[in-house]
Parts: structure tokens; C-alpha cells; sequence
């Protein structure tokens, strides 16, 4: 594994937290249970956390961030925004969906450092506590929203194909 990988990793890993920043900011903005909006504005201060350590990394190691921040800004808040208007339902929906990918794409990343750069131990394991949260916001998400419907699985299989095309990008641009 060369630097250059590991600073895809980075890279990808802040566009990821920030994605979640704006999503989280979006839902926000828009929903008004009361008790939804707290369990969102815990997953938010969680996010921050996260993006904060990238942050942190990006300007120690000095990895570039990625050039696309402007377009998943607007994607972010408008998924956010969207989720949240289009109700409850939808908004969990969204994170579900969300942090679903993320548990998979820590996971390959965590395996990845292990197996090629196993002295990143602060990494490894800071991946492995943010990747807990993220599963954790996901089945909180998952407990508020029990609906099997068609369009639940449609809102989160879109969102799965924009997350995904999203990680994919932001590794290269």
C-alpha cells in the first residue's frame, strides 16, 4: 500500500464525514418531531466528532481534500433536506441507507490497513470506533422506521447507488 492509497482513504473518509455533516444539517433544518430531531442532532455531534479527526489527519499529513466538496455539499443538504420534508419515515430511511454503506466501507478499509499497513493502529482503531457509531446511527434509524414498504427499499436503494458512486469518486477527485 502506497501513501497514495492511504491518503484515499483519508481523503474519502472526510468527504464521507462531511456528507454526513450536511445530510444530518438538512434533516435538521426540516424535521419536527421533537424526538427524532434529538436522536439526528446526537448522530449530527457524533459526525462532528468524526470530521474533526479527519480534519485533523488531513492537515497532519497533508492530504489533499477532495475537489468535489462544493457538489456534495448540495447533494448532502438537498438529500438531507428532501429526506426530511418527505417525513419521519424518509429521513430514517436516508440514514439507514447512509450508514449502511459506511459499515461496509470501514470495514474494507479496516481489513485493508490491517492487512498492508498494520503499524496505522491509532487509524485502525479509530476507524473501528467510528465505524461502531455509524452502525449504531443506523439501527437507531432502522428502530424508528420498521415500515417493509417498496418505497422505503426504493429510497434506500437510491441513496445506497449515490453513496456508493460517491466513495468511489471522491477517492480520485
Amino acid at each position: 500500500m502506497h501513501k497514495s492509497d492511504l491518503d484515499k482513504i483519508i481523503r474519502v473518509d472526510h468527504a464521507g464525514e462531511l456528507g454526513a455533516k450536511w445530510i444530518y444539517e438538512g434533516q435538521l433544518r426540516w424535521i419536527k418531531d421533537p424526538v427524532i430531531k434529538s436522536e439526528i442532532q446526537h448522530m449530527y455531534d457524533q459526525e462532528m466528532h468524526h470530521l474533526n479527526y479527519f480534519e485533523t489527519l488531513m492537515r497532519d499529513r497533508q492530504v489533499r481534500p477532495t475537489a468535489l466538496m462544493p457538489v456534495w455539499k448540495w447533494f448532502g443538504k438537498t438529500v438531507g433536506a428532501v429526506s426530511a420534508v418527505l417525513g419521519t419515515k424518509a429521513a430514517m430511511a436516508c440514514t439507514e441507507a447512509v450508514e449502511d454503506v459506511i459499515d461496509e466501507h470501514y470495514a474494507e478499509q479496516i481489513k485493508t490497513l490491517e492487512q498492508h499497513r498494520p503499524n496505522e493502529l491509532d487509524l485502525i482503531q479509530t476507524l473501528k470506533t467510528f465505524r461502531e457509531d455509524e452502525c449504531n446511527h443506523r439501527d437507531a434509524a432502522a428502530g424508528y422506521n420498521h415500515d417493509p414498504s417498496v418505497a422505503k427499499q426504493i429510497v434506500k436503494k437510491i441513496i445506497k447507488v449515490g453513496v456508493k458512486a460517491a466513495i468511489k469518486i471522491s477517492k480520485r477527485i
